[in-house]
């Protein structure tokens, strides 16, 4: 197959092939993805599928995705990484391959986030240095809206004008009115429209003069058949003298007075509830904010007395790190520096451990991360594999924590996401051997950012991986505190 596009979107064919006199029939491979579209749903993450075969090491290939009348790629991986500036826009910080499962040859696309303009068709495509394949996956959007809202809008003759609106659906879904014995009513309006974010919201108006009828108002997303539907639950205890024949402005007087009230009651209700939970939250917060404080008194007054001077192996150090004289700063650079091969270094990954490792005892070290828009921080078992694509979680014996793109995570099993009212300019890791417990700090307001609980077997070394600032810029150097 071959591109045939303008926009460097691949579109793949079956019936025409490339051959070449000198290419070793092992040396080729086919790229397979999904005969039926992927079915994604808005705010949720969906997979698209892409396997080389027969089964071989992608991790020395480019991995390209594309899309339709998009000119910049979706994702693109090359030379080992992946190429974060020229990917479009839409996907930044979207996307990710599978890296830990490139060595099998798969290339498939994690989307996070999903929403309506995703929906289209998408092009996989990989090239080695005398080969190349693709394939093609269509990704069909869904999303089920909000629960309907059914209000009264206003007095219609003798009858009432009911309203039920929603929101969030997508593709435009189908609206229908039903009374309580599940025959249809008839609309008198009806209004479907596409929000900002692509997604339809609906308002549909019935008029109804029978007090027996309970209407409900059914939404349905065609494309997946969910449902979602409310009754109007102010014709069960009502009359049929709420349909007056001789006045119904007097009626529709007490009724709005009456549902207004109960309005007002319900906000102070809520209201109240409200803030006595922001009050018995902020107690509890400021409960916990003390005990992490006099936590990080005893962590420090226990361990600065007999820390070690925590400095950086060079010989750890990936080739495309800098460490300084001293050896308490390291940080990345563009081009690969000319290093003797060492089977202690990490190649490819770009991070570098500590000089001293650690057997037994509690121990306190800090670092410098202010001005930094990436970093990653913690420690390893001294096993970890140095030869190759580390996947980073405390599951492989590497407790740490990162900031990436704006988003603070402990890089648990699965990650956790985390919420800090204060960014940190120096992080404090104490490191518990006999207790298995690693704590991450902010040095500056003294409070707890997270900790793991484990059991240690083996010598545990500091890790520090400083990285590039989004779009490839260099970032600032990690620096350890003396």
């Amino acid at each position: 197959t071959q591109p045939r596009s303008a926009c460097n979107f691949w579109v793949l064919t079956t019936t025409e092939t490339i051959s070449y006199p000198t290419l070793r029939t092992l040396e080729k491979f086919t790229v397979l993805g999904s005969d039926h579209p992927i079915i994604a749903t808005v705010g949720e993450e969906v997979v698209l599928p892409c396997q080389l075969s027969p089964r071989m090491s992608a991790i020395d290939k480019t991995v390209r995705w594309d899309r339709e009348q998009i000119s910049s790629p979706v994702h693109l991986y090359q030379h080992t990484s992946d190429v974060i500036k020229a990917q479009d826009e839409a996907y930044r910080g979207r996307t990710a391959l599978f890296k830990e499962e490139l060595e099998i040859g798969n290339v498939s696309l994690r989307l996070r986030n999903v929403c309506a303009s995703d929906e289209g068709l998408y092009g996989c495509f990989v090239k080695s240095l005398i080969w190349y394949e693709g394939t093609t996956i269509r990704i069909i959007v869904t999303g089920t809206g909000s629960i309907p809202l059914i209000y009264l809008d206003r007095y219609e003759g003798k009858g009432i004008r009911l309203g039920c609106k929603s929101s969030g659906w997508y593709p435009k879904p189908e609206v229908m009115w039903s009374d309580g014995k599940n025959q249809e009513l008839i609309s008198v309006s009806e209004t479907i429209e596409k929000e900002d974010d692509g997604l339809f919201s609906v308002n549909c108006y019935i008029i109804t003069e029978d007090s027996s009828h309970k209407p409900t108002c059914h939404i349905q997303n065609n494309l997946t058949g969910s449902n979602k539907s409310d009754k109007i639950i102010l014709f069960v205890s009502i009359s049929g003298d709420f349909f007056p024949s001789v006045s119904p402005w007097l009626v529709a007087f007490f009724v709005l007075l009456g549902l207004v009230l109960v309005i007002i009651s319900l906000a102070i209700y809520y209201w109240q509830k409200k803030m006595k939970a922001v009050f018995k939250k902020k107690k509890k917060n400021f409960g916990r904010s003390q005990r992490h404080v006099e936590s990080y008194r005893i962590i420090c007054s226990d361990c600065l007395s007999h820390s070690p001077d925590v400095t950086l192996d060079p010989n750890t150090g990936n080739p495309f790190l800098i460490v300084s004289e001293d050896l308490k700063s390291v940080r990345v650079v563009s081009e690969r520096q000319s290093v003797p091969e060492r089977p202690e270094r990490f190649d490819p990954y770009v991070c570098i451990l500590g000089s001293e490792g650690f057997t037994s005892g509690r121990h306190y070290w800090e670092v410098e991360v202010e001005g930094k828009n990436a970093w990653y921080l913690g420690v390893v078992r001294e096993s970890i594999n140095r030869k190759g694509w580390v996947t980073v979680s405390s599951e492989n014996g590497c407790w740490t924590v990162w900031l990436w793109n704006g988003t603070y995570e402990a890089l648990s099993s699965p990650p956790t996401k985390l919420t800090l009212s204060v960014k940190p300019r120096k992080i404090g890791v104490y490191l518990d051997y006999e207790g298995g417990r690693v704590s991450f700090y902010n040095v500056d307001t003294k409070s707890l950012i997270y900790t793991f609980n484990d059991k240690f077997t083996e010598k545990i070394l500091p890790l520090y991986i400083p990285s590039f600032k989004e779009g490839g810029k260099i970032d600032k150097p990690l620096r350890i505190c003396p």
